[in-house]
C-alpha cells in the first residue's frame, strides 16, 4: 500500500455517465493484485475531504507522452437518441492492444499458476461512474492534473486457496451489474492465463451502462448481457439468465 499524489494521464468520458481515470504510478500499479481497490482524494478542494474507493480495473505499461491502452471496443450503437451531455467518443482506437502484453496461451510456464506483477506496469486505471459530487468533480479532471491516491489496498481475489477451488471447477462465473464489473478484468485474465475456462454474466439498468464488455472477450468463452429497460440483452437482472444457466447445467461445478 502506497500514499502517493499521482498524475493524471487520461481521463476519458465512456458511455452513460462512466469514466476511465489512468494515472501514472509505477509503485502502486506493480503492487496491484486482481480485486483490489483505491482511494482517490482531489486535491486543493475544502469541500470535498473523504477519499472515494474504486476498484482497480487494470494496470498497464505506459510512457512519456503516450496514453495506457483504453477499455476496449465502441460502445453500443445510440441512435438519435443520446443520454444527457454524452459525446461519441469512440471507446477503442488505435493505442487499443500497443500498450498491453499479448494473452498467453494456455500451457504456457504461467499455466496453473498465479501470474507475477508486471515489472512495467506504470499506469493504474480507474473506471468509475458520476453519481455524486465527488465524482462530478473528478469528472473534470485533465492531463496533467494531481490527485491522491491510496493504493492498492484490499486483501484481493486472487490468492492461491482461490485458484485451487477454481481448478476444482468446470467453468468460472463472474457475475456483475453496473460499475460492479470494475473489479472483474483482472481477476478474469488471470483466471485465463491459468488455463480457466470462464463466462461472464454482467446486467445494467439500460445499455449505456454495460461498458468493458469487449475487454473480457480475450479471456471468457461466452458473455451473457442483462438490462433492466430490455435495450441489451435479456430483459431484467442479469440473475435471471444466471438462474437459467445454472439450472441447465446441475451436472457441472462452478
Amino acid at each position: 500500500m502506497y500514499d502517493e499524489t499521482v498524475t493524471v494521464v487520461e481521463n476519458r468520458p465512456l458511455t452513460g455517465g462512466h469514466f476511465l481515470l489512468s494515472v501514472h504510478s509505477p509503485r502502486q500499479a506493480q503492487a496491484t493484485r486482481p480485486g483490489q481497490f483505491a482511494m482517490v482524494r482531489l486535491l486543493g478542494r475544502s469541500d470535498v475531504l473523504l477519499r472515494r474507493p474504486m476498484s482497480i480495473y487494470d494496470v498497464a505499461p505506459g510512457s512519456a507522452g503516450v496514453p495506457p491502452a483504453p477499455l476496449g471496443g465502441p460502445p453500443p450503437r445510440q441512435g438519435r437518441r443520446r443520454p444527457p451531455a454524452q459525446s461519441a467518443i469512440r471507446v477503442g482506437g488505435p493505442l487499443q492492444g500497443r500498450l498491453r502484453p499479448p494473452l498467453q496461451q494456455v500451457g504456457s510456464p504461467l499455466q496453473g499458476r498465479l501470474r507475477p506483477p508486471h515489472q512495467e506496469a506504470e499506469i493504474v486505471q480507474l473506471l468509475y461512474k458520476v453519481v455524486g459530487r465527488g465524482t462530478r468533480l473528478m469528472a473534470e479532471l485533465k492531463p496533467g492534473d494531481r490527485v491522491g491516491m491510496l493504493a492498492p489496498l484490499g486483501h484481493g481475489f486472487f490468492q492461491e486457496e482461490y485458484l485451487d477451488r477454481a481448478r476444482g471447477a468446470d467453468e468460472v462465473l463472474h457475475v456483475a451489474g453496473g460499475i460492479g464489473i470494475a473489479a472483474l478484468l483482472l481477476p478474469a485474465r488471470q483466471l485465463a492465463l491459468a488455463g480457466m475456462r470462464q463466462r461472464l454474466f454482467f446486467g445494467g439498468r439500460t445499455r449505456w451502462d454495460l461498458v468493458g464488455v469487449q475487454d473480457f472477450k480475450p479471456y471468457v468463452s461466452a458473455t451473457v448481457l442483462a438490462t433492466e429497460d430490455g435495450s441489451r440483452g435479456y430483459r431484467g437482472y442479469v440473475t435471471r439468465p444466471l438462474e437459467e444457466y445454472l439450472e441447465r447445467r446441475r451436472d457441472k461445478r462452478f
